[in-house]
């Protein structure tokens, strides 16, 4: 599961733009095994109307539309996978159709791969063509077939228009199109996802990107070591194992609270902290950073809330 700042920022503002214009499903499943698509929108039968009003996103939202977010280049590998999901929703959209009247046709919906870096590889291997009727940034990709529409953020004009989709962009590009948000008077629809911004910006100030946590992780356990180590060598009056206990519980807290937040996808309050703390004192760094990757952010938010039972082997 990909967990960057990025993409998570990506999802955050699909979802603020589009939630109260129909139906928004974040990490939405579409078959056994459980497939994941990024964003899935249906939009409700009062929802046109605003998406009229939502610039270019909300144009391409008027029908059903999965959305795919991509921080770095997808390969071609990387846009089977999505078709796999796509077309497998579309199966599961039908067979539910067909329950109430056998006859039933549903429209394939249409697949928005949203990219922030161009995939000049995968566009070249797969015959992409530019779309005439847009101005710049959107390719078809077998949309007969498979209805997949490749968005390549940085290409697009620079137009109030297209800001909204700009916000799903990266480097030079991302940061003009915060600079227009934070500019926008109060009221305007597009300040919908200013808390994304600042919930994204605290992603970016703790450093953690794709693949950080099996690295956090491995230092922990070294740090763990060296503190072992380090009280085997020194004396163990009651005092001063004391006084090392309390330092070593800080010096892990600063270690955990990063992959903690970045599970859960936001900063922890003050209760769930001290949970932190307390678990970590209780179960040991290793075993408490073990339980907090292997359980998905609900769960992970319940069991720092007490609202979760123990597991015997976190």
């Amino acid at each position: 599961m990909r967990r960057n700042p990025y993409d998570l920022f990506a999802k955050d503002c699909l979802e603020l733009l589009l939630e109260d214009a129909g139906r928004m499903q974040r990490a939405h499943e579409v078959a056994l095994p459980a497939q994941v698509i990024d964003a899935a929108f249906t939009p409700s039968k009062g929802g046109a109307a605003k998406l009229r009003r939502r610039g270019l996103l909300g144009q391409l939202a008027q029908q059903r539309c999965a959305w795919e977010c991509f921080h770095d280049a997808p390969s071609v590998d990387d846009l089977r996978d999505l078709v796999r999901k796509h077309l497998a929703w579309h199966h599961l959209l039908t067979l539910r159709a067909r329950r109430r009247d056998r006859r039933a046709l549903v429209n394939l919906p249409a697949l928005y791969v949203v990219c922030a870096a161009r995939p000049t590889s995968a566009l070249t291997e797969l015959a992409a063509t530019a779309i005439p009727t847009r101005d710049g940034g959107f390719y078809a990709v077998s949309q007969a077939l498979v209805g997949m529409c490749v968005i390549v953020v940085a290409e697009l004009p620079r137009t109030r228009a297209t800001l909204p989709l700009r916000l799903l962009g990266r480097d030079a590009v991302l940061d003009e199109a915060m600079a227009e948000v934070a500019a926008l008077p109060p009221g305007r629809w597009e300040r919908r996802i200013r808390e994304a911004v600042v919930q994204f910006r605290k992603r970016l100030d703790a450093n953690i990107r794709s693949g950080d946590m099996g690295r956090l992780a491995e230092e922990i356990k070294a740090y763990e070591t060296k503190l072992k180590e380090q009280g085997k060598r020194e004396g163990r009056t009651e005092g001063r194992t004391e006084g090392r206990t309390e330092g070593r519980t800080e010096g892990r807290m600063e270690a955990l609270v990063p992959v903690v937040e970045q599970r859960l996808g936001r900063s922890l309050t003050r209760k769930e902290q001290g949970a932190v703390r307390e678990k970590v004192t209780s179960l040991g760094p290793a075993r408490f950073t073990r339980a907090i990757l292997t359980r998905e952010p609900d769960a992970l938010a319940a069991w720092l809330s007490g609202k979760a039972p123990a597991r015997s082997t976190p």
